[in-house]
């Protein structure tokens, strides 16, 4: 098993989840009966027993394992991306909005606009303010 596995994934009580299992996966989207089951097959295949199935009862999963996974992704890519493409100056950053950069900083414009209007709000609504969990920029020299 990877040594960052028992960092990120590990089953989780849940009893309200479309398979009706005590535990799930908790990388898995419990409103998904799909998802549920492969993400519980791919736990099996890194080695983690199904307390569903085994009555283990004693897996818990790690606190926390999306800020994990966000910091390995940023420390990789960080590492990484300079060397496949050194002439590039490479920023990786996470919890940021895309209108923290200047090709998208209207948009910050755009909901102060609607933030004291409730029908603008409900006419153009906020999801054009993305806050991707691993952000990365290539500049040019």
């Amino acid at each position: 098993m990877p040594s960052l596995m028992p960092g990120l994934f590990g089953w989780k009580r849940n009893k309200k989840n479309k398979m009706g299992w005590d535990w799930v996966p908790n990388s898995a989207d419990v409103d998904n009966k799909a998802s549920l089951l492969m993400a519980s097959a791919v736990l099996e295949q890194l080695g983690y027993a199904d307390p569903n199935k085994d009555e283990l009862g004693t897996s818990s999963p790690p606190a926390y394992p999306g800020v994990q996974l966000e910091l390995l992704v940023c420390a990789h890519l960080d590492a990484e991306l300079p060397t496949h493409s050194p002439d590039r100056h490479w920023t990786v950053d996470r919890g940021r909005t895309i209108a923290d950069y200047s090709q998208y900083r209207h948009l910050a414009g755009v909901d102060a606009a609607i933030a004291d209007d409730p029908n603008l709000r409900i006419t153009i609504g906020t999801d054009y303010l993305i806050k991707p969990d691993v952000l990365v920029v290539a500049c040019s020299p």
